[in-house]
């Protein structure tokens, strides 16, 4: 009976000792369970949602932690925005950026542009203004800035796709624990191949993007240029016009005095009436004309179309002392559209390089663009999550990504052939004009020193002869209208050679003055 009781005893005294042990044991465990969950650091959504996460993805997207080479590239292209267009306009027109083609432009850009040229204009005045306020080339170079800041929009935009990568797509929210995700390193420096070749498809785009502000510039001067030449040609038709009818009138004096006399008839007082009445109504159109021209001058300067513009001063063509094989050799270098065909194909062959390099990755530990490092609710050590291993790519198949690489190939020999063909159209485009500048210059040198020395002698011989009356009032008329037409070819013939010679200077893509 004791024995009994004794083995009762410490049977009882056991299953006290066991169950003060597993409790002893529980709470341990779940204290130390607890205190792994409640580390002294917040949940990662939450903390992303305190910090507000979109505003400080736009902070950060192009901060130097990130992505540091691509960041520079940017800061490097933003310093020399100011510039770039310089370069690319100061290789066609040298002369836009003297000393006093600054002031002028300076000037232009104020009201004071209507002191400028109220009186007078000269063509080189007209270009320096044209420059500072024509509309389309603002708009050009707007356009030019809208490609640069379009790549910052894009490292944004690479940068809210990493915070998305973060925020979502690399959560592990299984059991409801801390998360302690951590930008791993790899991510700070990416191959250094991928980011040089992007660096050049940038520096490519804006180069093109130079070269389309370049031909808005070329242009639009090229019009000013062809604009002015008209102006000359109007204002001095319009000058000879006048003096004829002048002489005419005086003319006619003559006629009535010799009818009043009895020694013309009065069909001589008549064709004088008639041709008094032509020139002035020939006045009229060339007084129009020259207010048509005066508009699109003002619209080329960004002014109301009927504001005053003064008398062109005197303008002296200086051809370019050139054969057209130096030409040739002149629109192949320079000649803005072959140069963006080229560099249209040499786009090309870096997004093929680009895309080669990206379709075929160099080796890689295979870990994510984040570590997953979540803390273990259970076990006695803790355990990363990623661990290095040696793995087979995802998608070790490229094959799927080739037919892009291979149409690009396509468009490189397109791009190839497009070069030809431009410049066979530059060279087509350079002859044509050349002809019809070397044909305008010999007629202006024959008007000048042939026709017209001889036209002004047989009128002032012919004038003097009908006032003898030796010679009838026909010949007189005849003299006189040849010395007005020569007087409008002559100042045609110098219109078309001014023309001419700022439509060679487009064709080949520089300016012969430089």
């Amino acid at each position: 009976m004791i024995k009994t009781k004794l083995i009762l005893l410490i049977v009882f005294n056991f299953i006290f000792l066991y169950s003060g042990v597993l409790s002893l044991a529980g709470e341990t465990v779940r204290e130390a369970k607890k205190k792994i969950q409640s580390r002294d650091r917040p949940n990662f959504v939450d903390r992303q949602i305190q910090n507000f996460l979109l505003p400080r993805a736009a902070e950060s997207a192009l901060s130097s932690a990130t992505f540091p080479e691509i960041t520079a590239l940017f800061e490097a292209y933003d310093q020399q925005r100011s510039q770039s267009l310089t370069v690319v306009v100061k290789e066609m027109h040298p002369d836009l950026f003297e000393k006093q083609a600054v002031q002028i432009q300076s000037t232009a850009r104020t009201p004071q542009i209507d002191a400028l040229i109220r009186t007078s204009i000269d063509p080189s005045v007209l270009l320096y203004a044209v420059y500072a306020r024509n509309p389309a080339i603002q708009a050009a170079s707007e356009a030019f800035q809208a490609a640069l800041t379009h790549y910052s929009q894009a490292a944004y935009l690479d940068g809210i796709l990493r915070q998305y990568n973060a925020f979502t797509k690399t959560l592990d929210l299984r059991l409801g624990g801390m998360q302690n995700q951590r930008q791993m390193i790899a991510a700070e420096f990416p191959f250094p191949a991928v980011t040089a070749l992007r660096g050049d498809l940038i520096q490519t785009d804006i180069d093109i993007a130079k070269l389309d502000f370049a031909i808005a510039v070329r242009d639009t001067l090229a019009k000013a240029k062809k604009t002015f030449h008209d102006y000359v040609y109007i204002h001095g038709a319009i000058q000879i016009t006048t003096d004829n009818l002048k002489l005419l009138e005086q003319m006619l004096q003559v006629a009535s005095r010799k009818f009043e006399a009895g020694n013309a008839s009065y069909n001589d007082v008549l064709k004088s009436r008639v041709a008094l009445s032509k020139l002035t109504d020939n006045l009229i159109t060339l007084s129009h004309q020259q207010k048509t021209i005066l508009a699109e001058m003002n619209t080329l300067l960004n002014r109301s179309p009927d504001a005053v513009i003064g008398a062109p001063r005197a303008l002296k063509i200086d051809l370019p002392q050139y054969n057209s094989d130096a030409l040739y050799e002149l629109a192949r270098t320079d000649r803005q559209e072959i140069r963006q065909v080229r560099l249209r194909k040499q786009r090309v062959r870096q997004m093929i390089a680009l895309a080669e390099k990206m379709n075929r990755p160099d080796p890689s530990p295979g870990a994510g663009y984040f570590e997953n490092r979540s803390a273990l609710l259970a076990g006695a050590a803790k355990m990363d999550t990623f661990r290095p291993a040696p793995r087979q790519p995802l998608r070790p198949w490229f094959g799927q990504r080739e037919a892009f690489i291979e149409e690009m190939r396509h468009r490189e020999n397109e791009m190839a052939r497009r070069i030809e063909d431009t410049i066979n159209q530059t060279l087509l485009n350079v002859k044509s004009v050349y002809f019809v500048l070397d044909a305008a210059r010999r007629e202006s040198d024959l008007y000048e020193k042939t026709l017209l020395p001889d036209a002004r002698q047989s009128l002032e011989v012919t004038r003097a002869d009908y006032e003898g009356a030796r010679v009838d009032f026909l010949d007189y008329l005849e003299a006189q209208r040849t010395w007005l037409d020569f007087n409008l070819a002559h100042y045609q013939a110098r219109r078309d050679l001014g023309r001419a010679l700022a439509e060679l200077e487009r064709a080949v893509g520089t300016c012969f003055n430089r």
